[in-house]
Order: C-alpha cells, then structure tokens, then sequence
C-alpha cells in the first residue's frame, strides 16, 4: 500500500506541476461584468451591465450595451463561437436574448415576468441542448424557442 500511495504522490506531482503563466491585460472601461464565458484561446465574451468580446485572445476587447436593455443586469453568458451568444439576466423581468452577429443585434428569444424571476446561469452540452438555470418560478418554453 506504502508503494502505489508513493507512486501516486510521485506521479501527481509530475503532471501537475506544470508552470503557469499569467499575463495583465489593462482595459479601459466603465463596465462591470460578472459573466465569463471562453470559447477558446482566441474568443472570450464577459457579461454584466453590458457585454464585452475579444477575438484575439484578450488582446484588444470592444464592450457595448445592449440596445432596449441598458439597465439589464446580465449576470451569465454562454458563447458558441466570435459570433453567437446568449445572455441571461438576474431580476424581473427575466430576459433571454441571443445574438448571431457579434452582439451587433440582440433577438429576445424568452422573457418571463414572474416577479421572482432571477437568472443564474447557463450552460450547453452541445449547440442545440443546453440548460438555463435560476430561482425556482414557473417555466414552460421549448428548447427549440431559443433558436427560432
């Protein structure tokens, strides 16, 4: 038992023990953001009282409102790709709103009124399925919804 536990401390310690890296990136701006969302080393979107998006890795950033929603508290995102992402904000009404053009326009694809609305997060497991998940309130909208 002594040896694999030895062996298993030893192994973990080789492949963990990889050194890290951080670069500071200052950016310039009056938002406040509380959603991350990282497509892949290039695309990375944040959300919050605005939304943010960065094609090139972090590098540069443009950062903009949402038209019609500008008091929105977008506290989660979800991004597909440089182009295609939905957000979610906390508080009454609850909207959910998609974009498929780099946050040019914004499509509300469900909204929900209950005075307890409150959106936490969201997640995809694919780009068709996916789950959008807050305060427990009355809910009844079709996967398909958020597509159309």
């Amino acid at each position: 038992m002594k040896i694999s536990s030895l062996f298993l401390l030893i192994f973990s310690s080789q492949v963990f023990s990889q050194e890290l890296h951080f670069d500071e990136i200052k950016i310039d701006t009056s938002y406040s953001f509380r959603g991350l969302s990282v497509v892949d080393d290039s695309v990375a979107w944040v959300s919050g009282n605005g939304f943010g998006r960065s094609v090139n890795g972090g590098k540069n950033w443009s950062f903009d409102k949402v038209k019609n929603f500008e008091k929105s508290d977008f506290r989660t995102l979800y991004a597909f790709d440089a182009q295609t992402a939905i957000l979610a904000n906390a508080g009454s009404p609850a909207h959910i709103l998609r974009t498929e053009d780099g946050g040019e326009h914004w499509k509300e694809v469900y909204r929900n009124t209950d005075s307890l609305a409150f959106f936490d997060g969201i997640d995809f497991w694919n780009d068709k399925e996916g789950i959008i998940y807050g305060d427990p309130v009355k809910f009844s909208r079709t996967r398909e919804s958020i597509y159309n």
